[in-house]
């Protein structure tokens, strides 16, 4: 649950230390192979450190809150404190337009926003996923009583709030 930019922070740093490593080992002698080398082992430890720092979470409703729950430790919000959410539109029937990539951000009235992103770098569409993510945005938004309100741009992406 955290934003994109979180990303190059990790990246930045990994890509500064391989990039110092390699200028200590083999100077400024520019040699392919081992640039392609260093390169995945670079973009290896990026991935491996964004999919450790992954966890699973769990949403689901009551009559007066929503849960999130992560590594075992819950969190409670009052459905009547969420103003909107961003997401794609998991329901549509466009091939492609379709995603299975989690990308939904929660605001509240108090400022606060809760992203839950997804840590899967492929774009191809996952079917079992995809339904899932119908399923989740069709449940939230008959629990918090909100409908597609606006389109973000050309991203397939849309608010979901109260109608006016």
């Amino acid at each position: 649950m955290h934003h994109d930019a979180w990303g190059v922070l990790i990246a930045l740093p990994c890509l500064l230390l391989y990039g110092f490593l390699y200028y200590i080992f083999l100077g400024d002698n520019f040699r392919l192979g081992f640039v392609m080398i260093f390169t995945g082992l670079c973009f290896g430890t990026i991935v491996l450190i964004i999919k450790k720092s992954s966890r699973n979470i769990s949403i689901w409703f009551s009559e007066q809150y929503m849960f999130i729950e992560s590594d075992g430790k819950q969190q409670k919000y009052l459905k009547d404190d969420i103003s909107g959410f961003y997401s794609y539109d998991y329901e549509t029937t466009s091939v492609l337009l379709k995603k299975s990539l989690i990308k939904i951000k929660f605001e509240f009235t108090d400022g606060k926003i809760i992203y839950l992103n997804d840590s899967g770098y492929r774009n191809k569409y996952d079917d079992e996923k995809g339904s899932v993510l119908k399923s989740l945005i069709q449940t939230t938004q008959s629990e918090l009583g909100f409908k597609k309100v606006k389109s973000i741009g050309m991203s397939n992406k849309y608010w979901y709030s109260k109608p006016k």
